[in-house]
Formats: structure tokens, C-alpha cells, sequence
């Protein structure tokens, strides 16, 4: 190159001029003359071949200057005698066919096609001459024959717009009675010893129309011919620019070609491409496709370029590839070849440039032939150009031109049906489809206001006609399982598509996006790395939002996965742990595993599993991250269990120092496990949703469970949640139901968010109570909950004053999964409603105090949440509480309940002052002497409780124990008189009961529920500051000396 740039420019404008003169020269016109002008200039291909990164550079040339490179380069690519050019890359092996592949690449790239929109804004006048001229005269050889055919079509839709609609129908009526019996005759036909198959003449046809239509004469006959190739009705096969009424003149009704090489072009009318045409074709979208009507012959000149330079690269390439068939067929190091790898590229990279719908049909037709063709390197060896053109592929499958989406199609059952015809299976093309949605949904893809939805709609129709497609093939005798196979495949991209356009539409909701992340890394159980990026993308979205147990959760499954994946293709670390020392951590992992088979990877091996998540480092890093995650959720049990995972493998590797780490942690986890008081965990809401608002669609009517921290009251859980909905929908346009009453759906308002939410907690039968011994294990494998709600038996109130007719009704909600989960929130799959009577809640109220009692004495003792379990009974200022329960289901109401149920509420009694008496028996030795005086009052209360219990129950004194005296004597007046005596005892008021039966359930922790339950029944008396768990009294003769003056003034 010169160093000048003026130079350089002048230099090849002058170059690309004198071609353009040779080209218009009529002394050589004929294609052997031709080739001898293209020898002259042959040594213009290994310069450009040689200079080509340097063309193509910005920084060194300008687009007009490619351009016109590339033309002298594609003009004697196209003249040049075959002979001469296949000995040019036999010379030096590989090395220059796989310069000239990657030449054709840029070529294409350099003289992309372009529709009438940008044309329109290229007015400067150069492009006429410059970029078009080189290519106008007619040729000779197979291409140029094909390509001239092309340009003559192209042409000739000038006139489509002056066809009206009417005449359309009555031509493409016109050419289905051709077609039928009595019709033009069609059969293969030979001219200057040349076969063109299944063709027509132009003279029978002008004679059919002449014979079969009234009124029209020959010349009438051949303007209406020359309307059908206008229409696309027909299609010229032999050397001719119009249609003619001559018997020289072949035509078809198909588009196809005759090429002379062993490879041919084939038709593109395969049974695939038939089926899926009429599919198209049912639904009325697939009229013959206009790209252009402009009468502006500069536009159609660079239309036409584009598809000459395209049939040009299409003739090398098939070329080499009959020249170089065996070598391409050979696998090397277990990965295709290089030439056919380049092949394969310049075909994908041809598809993925815009095309012409008439090249595009050539491109399909010309990769249809090369599979079947190279069926075992393709399917068996590993490759990455069969990833990218599946991925162009399904993109066309997305085009707006039915009769593209019909060809993508067809291409893509081909692909389906050799790799299932090579493999007996269809892996490799499943994985690289799932992959091709995940590329269409890429960061570069901006989705339209409505979400997206529209834009994918033609893709959906393209499955769809796969899928009927496929069904159909589900009949055959011995393509069943294929067909099976294609429609599961078919479903999975579907719910990809459905999955990433409502990952964009609910971006306002970070629970509803970690679901379609999770749903995603599921529809890519067939692609490995794909699935451990969508749970990688999960992880990142629940460390945002704070959610760390869940993130830790999906750390351990992302390293779970990764190691069973190894195991799949044969590259499994022996000493890692399986999925199953998963369960201790993350109880529900064997149930999210999903796995393939491991047929389905053979052949793939060597393509997938590439990330680091698939090495040990990775795997370890995942689970340390996991550690990480759920020390800072305080989920210590957890953090434990997963350093179980670990430690074998530091074992394995004798690393002493990673060894002591992890031990030093351990203490310092199984430390705070122990010691640590007043921990809390997390807090679950029940929420149901209603709306008729079209982007929530897929949340109407659901109900969920929702797992959050432990500080998230329910007020701040309710505002969260009305602000994501209203950023979504319009600020006022969210409402909360009541959880009491029934809810009208005929009082919605449309455009309306209405949510029910409502405290929840775990619910456990009593045998799984029994051993559920800490709040750890209450919060962890939990996948059923229970809620409350009050309500009467008569006039349909919630309440009444009259608490032996208040009832209650326990709903058991169970979750299709378990929590600790990858998400915050699950759905639930079913209800178990029971009603229970009045005394039958008393009852369970009492039971409440038995396990939160139970609790405390089955761990090691908490000092702190055991005295508010005591004060909450014993002490004076809520010990009306269930003396109340007693005085009324016990005493004046006894009669009206079944003496079942009025045993059983006694032998709870019963059971209740024995725990009681245990644990101050327990709690004594190890207080310190400032508290004496409190656990001395206690045990004069639990005395005077007992005798109050033995008088409602008919039990005897002596048949509980203590490890305590009683009190040498009882004074009476420093105590309520209700304390002393029972009979004598203040009726409790309906609102003291009320709170009573509307508390919490009696499966809440025990830090909680007791002080909550107990001091409802304190009418006038002040309640003491309680949290929800692990908060501190009042002073104990602090709360007697309110509750006797709150008495005193009753």
C-alpha cells in the first residue's frame, strides 16, 4: 500500500474502472473470454486475501474504498476458470482455503443488502456507477445465469403494484389449474446439453392460456406470462431475463436451480418446508413477500449486487466443499475440521447479514444439503458452528415474512432430524436452541412498552407449526420417540420465550423475577452453563434485596449442580461431596436436581461444563459463599452443616491450614448456637392477590407464602408490597382486604390491585412438635402454615360478647415446596380448614403454653424467655388468663360442651401446672441472689395457681411435684382476691376473651406466644413493653403493684 491514502484510492477507483470496461466490452462476451480476462487479474486474490484485516481496518480505509477492493476481488472470484482456482488452494493444504473462507466472510459483510427504507437514504450518486456497473452485463456460467434470473425478478416487480388484488387471485388460480391434470406439461428437459428438471416451456404455456382462456390471444398470453414471474408465480430456469413465448425458454413453478457440481442447490420445496408453508398459509399471513417496488433502477442495482456477491460466495463454497468432501468428513483432536468449520461460518455469517428473501431461500436450501452430508462431524465431533447457526436459525424463525419463518423452520426440523438420524437423539440441537432464545434475549435487546410480548410473536407461530409438525410425527411407526422429543423441545424454548419477556414485565417485583430466573435455570436443564448463569443471576438479585439465606441457598445448589454435571460427562471429582450431603442444608435439593440423562451429553463433553463453576475452586467458592450468606442471615445450624461439605475436601488435599480455619469457625459458630439468646428468626405473610390489570395477569387469584426477615413487621411488610404494586399499576389503585370477611370479586374495580395479607406461622402435627426441640428447626424444612380467624356460628359476625359461642376457624395452608428455598415466596397448592369450638379453642390456647413451656425445658435454659413464660402465668398482673378459661369452660358453662372436650381442657390444665412446677424447680439453682425475691413470689403464685386448678379440675394437690416448699404461710392480702379464690374470681369481659381467640397461633415460638395469649386478658390493667420474641419484663413488683391498683379501682 502507499503511504499516500489519495494515492491508494485513486489507484484501486482506477483498477475497479478498467474491469468495469472489460465487463461492457462486447469483444468478450463470452464466458471462455471472460475467464481469460479473470487470469490477467488473478494475482488481485492472494493480494486481497493477504491485506484483508488491513481492508477491512476503519482507521486505514473508508467504505467506498472496501467496496471497491472487494469488487475487483469478487470479479475475478466470479470469471476465473474453476481449474485454475482449485489448483490455487490445493498448493498450500489448508492454510489458503480457510484465507479465502474468511475473505468470503468480509465480503459479505462489505456488500450487505439493504431494503427500501435505507435506500431511500442514500441519495449521493456514486453508488450508481461505482458499486453496481461491474456486475451488468450478461454471464455466462452457472452464477451468473442464476444471478441474472434474480436481477430479471427483481426488475420485473416494478409492476407489482400496478397488478390489483383481484388479478393477483385470478393468476394464483391461473397457476393451480396449471398444475393440475389437463395442465401445462412438466418434465425434465435438456438444451445445448444441459438437463433442467421438471420444467415448461414458454411457448405451452402461452398455448394452454390461449386454449383455456376466452378472449385473450398470444400476445395477451405473454404479457399475462410475464405477470406470473412477476407475481413470483413462476420462476425462469433457463438463460432469460423475461418471460418468452418461445420453446427455448424453460420455467418452473418452484424456484430452484441447476448447478452443475456435485453439491447442488436444492429445491427448497422439501416436505418440511411444504408443511410448514401450508401451516402459514392456514393462518392467511403468508402472501407472496414484496421487499421493494421502487422504480428507481440504483436501488434495485444495489439489491441486486448484494445477491450477486452472495451467489458468487455460495458457488465457492460448494466448491471446496465437493472438492475437499473426504478431508472435511475427517475429525481431528475429537473437533470438526478446519475447512469445514470455515465453511460453516461463512453459511452463518451469510444468514446472519440482512439477505434478500430470494438469497436467504438459497442459503436455506444449500445448509438442508450440507447436513445430511456431514452428518457425523457435525453431530459426533466438537464444534461451535453448529451453536451459532442454530442461533440464526431461530432468530429468522422470528422473522416478520411468513415464507422466511417457513424456510427457518424447515432448516431447523432438517437439523433436528439428522441429529437425531446421526446420534438417536436430538442433544445437541436441543442445547444450542435453548441457547439461541437465551442470545435473543440478550443485553443488547431493548423490549417494547408492552413487555415484549408482540415481538416474539412470530417465533411462537414458528413452534408452533414445529410442534404440530412434530405431533404428527409422534404417529409414525418409528419416529415416535423423535417426535416426542422435538415437541418437549419445542415447549421448553416456548417457555423460555414466555420466562425472559415476564422477567422484563415484573421488574417492579423482586420475588415474581426470582421465580421466572429460577423457571428459567430449569427450562436450561439441557444446557449446564446456561443454568448455572441463571442461578448466578438469582444469587445476585437475593444479595440485593437482603434475602441472604435464599441467596446461600442457591449457592448450594449451584455448586450441587455443577458437581453431578461432572459426574454426567465423565470429568466427576471423586472426593467432592455428593448432592445428597446437600439435604442437612437444603432439605429439598434432590427434588430441584433435574437432571438429564447422561446420553444426552455424549458428544457434548468437551462443549459444555466450561465455566469455573465446574471446577473445585468453583464448587468451593460456591459453597463458602453459601457460609457467608447464612452467618449473615444468623442461620448458624446451617453454616455448620455446609462446612460439613468442605472439610472432606481439605481432608482429601491434607490442606492443615484451610483445616483450622474451617474448625476455628466451627467454634465460633457452635458457640453462638449455644449461647446466644434471644436470636430471631424469620417471619412469614400470607398474601392473595386480585386483579384484572393485563401485566399482572399471571399473578391473579395466586396465593403465596412470603419468607422474610426477621425485623419486617407486618405494617412494613403491607407498605413494601403497596409500593411495588403501585409503581406497576397507578398510586391509589391498591387496596388491602379484610381478613375476616368474605371477599366480593363483583366489587372489584378493574385496573384495581387488591391483596388479602396476614400473618402466618409454621404449623407441625404434635409428633413432628415433639421433635422440633429449637426455633432453628421450627423454621427449617417448613412447608405447611396455619392462620386464624374468628367468627360465630349465628347473625355472621366475626365476634361476640358472649365467649362460649365464639369460634374460631384454623386454615393449614400447605406450599407446593419447602422453606429454606431459592425464593422468598411460594405458592400454595392446597387448604385445610377446621373449625373449632369454643372450648375447643380454650383448649388449644392452654396447649400453647404447654409446648412454648415444653420448649424451654427441652434446650438449655434460657433465663430470659423462660421468666416471661412464667410471668406471663404466674405472676399477678396476667394470671386472670387462664383462670378465666377455667371459670368459664369449667365452671359456669361446663354444661353446655360434650364432657370430651371438657376432660381433655382439663388434663391440659393438669399438664400445665406440672411444667410449671418443673421449671421453677429447674430455674432455681442457677439464678443469682438479686433474683430471689422474684422466684420466691413466683412459687407462692404457682401454689395458689395449683390449688385454683385443683378446684376446677377436681385434682389433688398432692398429685403434682415440686422440688420447691410452699411458703410457710399465705398472706391473702397481697394477693387478688380472685387469686385466693376461684369462686370468687371477676368475670373476664368479651373483649378480654376476644384477644384471647384472635392471638397468635399456639405454633409460634415460645419467646412470643405466651405473653402475647396471656396478657389479653388483662382488661384495665397496663401491659407491659413486649416484642414479639426475646423481650425483657417489666419488673415483676412493679407489675404487681399496677395490677393490685388496676384491680382495687375494678
Amino acid at each position: 500500500f502507499t503511504k499516500s491514502t489519495e494515492e491508494r484510492r485513486l489507484s484501486i477507483a482506477l483498477l475497479r474502472e478498467v474491469l468495469w470496461r472489460h465487463d461492457h466490452d462486447d469483444r468478450i462476451s463470452s464466458a471462455k473470454d471472460r475467464e481469460l480476462v479473470a487470469q490477467l487479474y488473478f494475482s488481485i486474490i492472494p493480494f486481497i486475501i493477504d491485506n484483508r484485516e488491513v481492508l477491512c481496518d476503519p482507521a486505514v480505509t473508508i467504505e467506498s474504498e472496501r467496496r471497491d477492493w472487494f469488487s475487483t476481488f469478487m470479479f475475478v472470484l466470479k470469471y476465473i476458470n474453476r481449474s485454475i482456482l482449485r489448483q490455487w488452494w490445493t498448493n498450500d493444504a489448508d492454510k489458503r482455503r480457510i484465507c479465502l473462507l474468511q475473505t468470503l466472510t468480509i465480503c459479505q459483510s462489505v456488500f450487505n443488502y439493504v431494503g427500501l427504507e435505507e435506500l431511500r437514504q442514500r441519495s449521493r450518486p456514486e453508488y450508481a456507477r461505482v458499486n453496481f456497473d461491474i456486475f451488468s452485463n450478461s454471464l455466462d456460467s452457472a452464477v451468473a445465469t442464476r444471478a441474472h434470473s434474480l436481477a430479471n425478478l427483481i426488475h420485473s416487480t416494478i409492476e407489482v403494484d400496478q397488478i390489483s388484488d383481484s388479478l393477483k387471485k385470478f393468476y394464483r388460480d391461473l397457476v393451480r389449474r396449471m398444475r393440475e391434470k389437463g395442465g401445462v406439461e412438466v418434465k425434465d428437459r435438456k438444451r445445448q446439453l444441459k438437463t433442467y428438471k421438471q420444467c415448461f416451456l414458454g411457448t405451452d404455456l402461452v398455448e394452454w392460456i390461449v386454449e383455456t382462456e376466452s378472449g385473450v390471444d398470444r400476445k395477451k398470453a405473454t404479457i399475462m406470462g410475464q405477470h406470473l414471474v412477476t407475481l413470483e408465480l413462476i420462476f425462469c430456469a433457463s438463460d432469460v431475463e423475461k418471460f418468452k413465448n418461445d420453446n427455448s425458454c424453460f420455467y418452473r413453478f418452484e424456484e430452484g436451480s441447476d448447478h452443475p457440481l456435485n453439491f447442488t442447490l436444492p429445491e427448497i420445496e422439501s416436505e418440511h418446508y411444504s408443511f410448514l408453508q401450508k401451516y402459514y398459509r392456514k393462518r392467511g399471513d403468508f402472501p407472496p413477500d414484496r421487499e421493494f417496488s421502487s422504480s428507481q433502477s440504483g436501488w434495485n442495482k444495489e439489491q441486486t449486487l448484494s445477491q450477486e456477491v452472495s451467489l458468487i460466495i455460495l458457488q465457492v463454497i460448494l466448491e471446496i466443499s465437493a472438492d475437499r468432501r473426504h478431508e472435511m468428513l475427517r475429525a481431528v483432536g475429537g473437533r470438526c475440521g478446519a475447512t469445514l468449520e470455515n465453511v460453516f461460518r461463512v453459511l452463518t455469517h451469510s444468514l446472519s447479514v440482512p439477505q434478500s428473501t430470494h438469497t436467504l431461500s438459497l442459503l436455506f436450501s444449500t445448509i438442508a444439503t450440507f447436513f445430511p452430508a456431514f452428518n457425523q462431524p457435525l453431530f459426533r465431533a466438537a464444534n461451535s458452528v453448529v451453536g451459532d447457526l442454530t442461533f440464526e436459525v431461530v432468530r429468522l424463525c422470528n422473522s416478520p415474512l411468513a415464507k422466511v419463518r417457513a424456510q427457518a423452520a424447515a432448516l431447523l426440523v432438517v437439523m433436528l432430524e439428522n441429529n437425531n438420524l446421526e446420534m438417536r437423539n436430538i442433544s445437541r440441537t436441543k442445547l444450542h436452541s435453548a441457547t439461541s432464545i437465551s442470545r435473543l434475549f440478550g443485553p443488547q435487546l431493548q423490549l417494547s412498552g408492552n413487555g415484549g410480548v408482540g415481538e416474539f410473536t412470530s417465533l411462537k407461530q414458528s413452534l408452533d407449526a414445529i410442534a404440530i409438525y412434530a405431533k404428527g410425527k409422534m404417529n409414525g411407526v418409528n419416529q415416535e420417540a423423535f417426535g416426542k422429543d422435538v415437541h418437549a423441545l419445542i415447549q421448553r424454548m416456548y417457555s423460555l420465550i414466555e420466562n425472559n419477556v415476564h422477567l422484563e414485565q415484573y421488574s417492579f417485583d423482586p420475588p415474581t423475577r426470582a421465580s421466572f430466573y429460577y423457571n428459567m435455570s430449569l427450562d436450561y436443564v439441557d444446557s449446564p452453563d446456561l443454568r448455572i448463569t441463571q442461578l448466578q443471576k438469582l444469587a445476585s438479585l437475593h444479595e440485593r434485596n437482603a434475602n441472604t439465606e435464599s441467596a446461600a441457598i442457591v449457592k448450594l445448589l449451584t455448586a450441587a449442580l455443577a458437581s453431578e454435571y461432572l459426574h454426567l460427562v465423565d470429568r466427576g471429582i471423586p472426593f467432592l461431596p455428593s448432592a445428597a450431603s446437600f439435604v442437612r442444608s437444603f432439605p429439598s435439593i434432590l427434588s430441584e436436581l433435574a437432571l438429564p440423562g447422561s446420553d444426552e451429553f455424549v458428544g457434548l463433553s468437551k462443549e459444555i461444563c466450561e465455566g469455573r463453576e465446574f471446577t473445585l475452586e468453583g464448587i468451593i467458592a460456591n459453597i463458602g459463599d453459601a457460609i457467608r450468606y447464612f452467618k449473615l442471615a444468623g442461620v448458624y445450624e446451617a453454616a455448620v452443616e455446609a462446612y460439613g461439605l468442605l472439610l472432606p475436601v481439605y481432608l482429601y488435599q491434607r490442606d492443615y491450614a484451610k483445616q483450622a480455619s474451617c474448625h476455628a469457625d466451627l467454634g465460633t459458630l457452635c458457640n453462638s448456637v449455644v449461647s446466644e439468646s434471644g436470636r430471631l428468626f424469620a417471619l412469614y405473610y400470607r398474601v392473595l392477590l386480585y386483579s384484572s390489570h393485563d401485566s399482572l395477569k399471571e399473578l391473579n387469584k395466586k396465593e403465596f407464602v412470603y419468607k422474610t426477615t426477621p425485623n419486617v413487621r407486618l405494617a412494613e411488610f403491607k407498605a413494601t408490597l403497596l409500593s411495588s404494586f403501585e409503581s406497576k399499576v397507578r398510586t391509589g389503585h391498591v387496596e388491602f382486604l379484610s381478613n375476616v370477611k368474605n371477599v366480593d370479586e363483583a366489587s372489584f374495580k378493574s385496573d384495581f390491585v387488591y391483596l388479602q395479607v396476614m400473618s402466618v406461622d409454621p404449623y407441625f402435627t404434635d409428633e413432628e412438635e415433639a421433635e422440633r426441640t429449637t426455633s432453628y428447626l421450627r423454621n427449617f424444612d417448613v412447608g405447611k402454615f396455619i392462620f386464624e380467624t374468628p367468627f360465630t356460628k349465628d347473625g355472621g359476625k366475626a365476634y361476640t360478647e358472649d365467649p362460649a359461642k365464639q369460634w374460631k376457624r384454623k386454615t393449614i395452608l400447605t406450599t407446593v415446596r419447602k422453606f429454606p428455598y431459592v425464593s422468598t415466596r411460594i405458592e400454595v397448592e392446597s387448604h385445610v380448614v377446621r373449625e373449632l369450638s369454643p372450648i375447643e379453642t380454650a383448649t388449644e390456647t392452654i396447649n400453647g403454653k404447654i409446648n412454648a413451656l415444653k420448649s424451654e425445658l427441652g434446650y438449655v435454659l434460657d433465663l430470659k424467655t423462660l421468666a416471661i413464660q412464667l410471668h406471663g402465668t404466674l405472676l399477678t398482673q396476667v394470671n386472670a388468663g387462664p383462670i378465666a378459661i377455667a371459670q368459664i369452660f369449667l365452671g359456669s358453662a361446663l354444661n353446655q360442651f360434650s364432657v370430651d372436650h371438657v376432660d381433655v381442657l382439663k388434663q391440659a390444665f393438669v399438664t400445665f401446672v406440672q411444667l410449671l412446677a418443673d421449671a421453677l424447680s429447674r430455674q432455681k439453682p442457677i439464678i443469682d441472689t438479686g433474683q430471689l425475691a422474684t422466684q420466691t413470689e413466683l412459687e407462692r403464685s404457682y401454689f395458689v395457681f395449683k390449688n385454683q386448678v385443683c378446684d376446677f379440675t377436681g385434682a389433688k394437690p398432692e398429685d403434682f411435684s415440686e422440688e420447691f416448699s410452699p411458703p410457710q404461710e399465705l398472706k391473702e392480702e397481697s394477693l387478688p382476691d380472685f387469686l385466693v379464690h376461684a369462686n370468687s374470681a371477676p368475670a373476664i369481659n368479651a373483649a378480654g376473651y376476644d384477644s384471647l381467640v384472635k392471638g397468635k397461633s399456639s405454633r409460634k415460638r415460645a419467646a412470643s406466644s405466651v405473653p402475647k395469649v396471656a396478657s389479653s386478658f388483662l382488661v384495665t390493667m397496663p401491659k407491659p413493653e413486649t416484642g414479639r420474641r426475646g423481650s425483657t419484663p417489666a419488673p415483676p413488683n412493679t407489675l404487681a403493684r399496677a395490677s393490685t391498683t388496676s384491680l382495687q379501682k375494678k
